[in-house]
């Protein structure tokens, strides 16, 4: 059993930059709306123009990782003298530029590496500008924000993130149908092949809806890095639906037909049930994105 949780940390380590799945729960995201003088950024940037270079900005003491983490063009080192650090570019993690689709949003989008405190930089190329604003605090997981950049060369950031929003809940419905319909398969499978009672179907449904919510909505309000709260909420998700399908099938549920499963095949299934999920639901979500679902 502790040889197979071992396997399952080194899997989610390996997934989780690269795959956003349905099972993966919380994914922080800051989202930047851009304007110039009262209008849309959009509107400076002719048809067939350079998109932006922008970046979040963080306090950093080492001024050397501004070479190194360098995201916006002409963007000059960055001294805070009363923090006594550098304002540096942090490292985005996926492909593409944050703004190359602001031409039809004029929105910049950052994903996993959102800090606690920071500053957003942009360089304009058509008005060759390169704009810093105000820091500011990211108390959200998925944050929205706007930047208002002026012509004198100033620019203000502030916090325009609603407290619930309908993309969050479309979001958390289309991960949580992928996820029981993954895992229900799995989970059919595995006990027909175990022969096991078919009444675990009906706990694993239960515990997902309660464990689902939590890893999507409570786990991001967690005040640690990123990857830490994907990681521990994916391990929350298999210790409790691995006691949850133990105790219930156990204790509760009646069995008049099978067998009833034990604690260790209870964390089997419940890790091939989320590995699953994690891998498949990633193959479906991307599919979906594709035809804009």
């Amino acid at each position: 059993m502790k040889k197979g949780f071992v396997i399952l940390i080194l899997l989610l380590f390996s997934f989780v930059p690269a795959f956003v799945p349905a099972d993966m729960g919380p994914k922080p995201f800051a989202g930047v709306y851009v304007t110039y003088d009262g209008k849309n950024i959009s509107e400076y940037i002719p048809p067939g123009g350079w998109p932006p270079d922008a970046a979040l900005l963080y306090c950093s003491n080492n001024n050397l990782d501004l070479e190194g983490h360098k995201r916006v063009f002409q963007l000059q080192e960055v001294y805070d003298a009363d923090k006594d650090c550098y304002w540096i570019p942090t490292f985005q993690i996926g492909p593409g530029e944050p703004c190359m689709f602001i031409e039809e949003t004029s929105t910049c989008g950052f994903g996993y590496s959102v800090p606690s405190v920071f500053k957003f930089a942009i360089y304009i190329p058509d008005l060759n500008k390169t704009f810093v604003t105000n820091e500011i605090s990211n108390p959200n997981f998925e944050g929205t924000y706007t930047a208002e950049l002026s012509s004198d060369g100033t620019a203000r950031i502030y916090n325009t993130t609603p407290v619930f929003t309908g993309y969050k809940l479309k979001s958390f419905i289309k991960s949580f149908i992928i996820t029981i319909i993954i895992e229900l398969f799995i989970a059919f499978t595995y006990i027909s092949k175990k022969k096991l009672s078919k009444k675990i179907l009906i706990v694993i449904l239960i515990a997902n809806l309660i464990s689902l919510p939590i890893v999507s909505f409570v786990f991001p309000l967690i005040k640690i890095t990123s990857v830490l709260v994907i990681l521990l909420s994916e391990i929350f998700a298999i210790l409790f639906e691995t006691f949850f399908i133990y105790y219930f099938n156990k204790k509760i549920i009646v069995l008049k037909k099978g067998k009833s499963i034990t604690l260790k095949e209870s964390f089997i299934l419940s890790m091939i049930m989320n590995i699953a999920s994690l891998v498949i639901g990633t193959v479906i979500s991307i599919i979906l994105s594709f035809f804009g679902i």
